[in-house]
């Protein structure tokens, strides 16, 4: 049996090394682009309760998004606008997710909770003249929601997913120069024994 030489087996693994990543790259470029563009949406909209400043009412004066905690029916989320409350729904730390459309004038609070509801709640919620009430969601709407929905993988599995997409695609790239500096030495080696 004919022994395989050095740079044919280093060839073959680096081909061997470049399938496997086109087929990862295949298998999961789609979800990568959709978890950046989550990870996008809810950078520029996402909100922290308490930490955010929307203009619900379209009059350039900022309201009020806060918790209030020690209420009878437990932890409420509650948005004020013009000073008066607007909107109050349940909230639970770290599973209800909250987002502000910037896109319209009167700005659109978008609410994700899906452990006070079953189903989850999916709502988009707008000024309408004397509060803040639940309206269509548009299409931006829905992509934001959609970023905020934790089955769907939720913001911080996303940014996980992303960085090991970046290792992995390092590892790929590693592998190829280790391969190719083993080619190297192999060939250099070669040429030094040859009289």
């Amino acid at each position: 049996m004919k022994r395989l030489g050095t740079t044919r087996l280093v060839i073959l693994l680096a081909v061997a090394v470049n399938v496997v990543w086109a087929a990862d790259k295949l298998a999961t470029g789609g979800r990568d682009l959709r978890d950046r563009r989550a990870l996008s949406l809810i950078r520029e909209h996402g909100c922290s309760v308490g930490g955010c400043y929307p203009d619900f009412d379209g009059d350039y004066e900022t309201d009020l998004l806060t918790i209030r905690a020690g209420d009878p029916d437990g932890v409420r989320m509650v948005a004020y606008v013009r000073g008066e409350e607007s909107l109050d729904l349940p909230y639970s730390d770290g599973r209800t997710r909250v987002a502000v459309n910037r896109a319209f004038v009167r700005e659109r609070l978008l609410v994700y909770d899906g452990v006070n509801n079953s189903p989850p709640l999916r709502a988009a919620f707008a000024w309408d003249g004397q509060r803040l009430s639940p309206v269509q969601p548009s299409a931006l709407d829905e992509e934001i929601l959609d970023a905020l929905d934790d089955r769907r993988g939720g913001p911080q599995w996303r940014e996980l997913a992303v960085a090991f997409r970046r290792v992995r695609g390092a590892l790929y790239f590693f592998t190829l120069l280790a391969l190719g500096g083993v080619l190297f030495y192999a060939k250099r080696r070669q040429r030094l024994r040859l009289p």
